[in-house]
């Protein structure tokens, strides 16, 4: 959330998160608990974390030419714009 909500680094959910949290209001509370401080209520905020532009990466991560994930599919190679080969 807070990678999302530099603005430096055009995450496409930036537009949806900036209105609603600061970066300094994300904080880890464990390994498993992230608690988030919001600038006003938000009942839609499910929905926003849920969404198909929210994505978990470990911290630090610079390089997602080759994305690590979960599910039945491995990822294979892309194209940007075009097209995701999966296997």
């Amino acid at each position: 959330i807070q990678y999302i909500l530099n603005s430096d680094n055009k995450a496409d959910a930036y537009p949806n998160l900036a209105p609603l949290m600061e970066p300094k209001g994300v904080r880890a509370l464990d390994p498993n608990t992230v608690e988030v401080e919001l600038k006003q209520p938000y009942a839609l905020l499910p929905q926003v974390l849920g969404s198909k532009v929210m994505f978990l990466m470990k911290d630090g991560t610079t390089d997602f030419d080759k994305p690590i994930g979960t599910g039945p599919f491995k990822f294979v190679s892309w194209s940007r714009g075009q097209r995701v080969t999966l296997a």
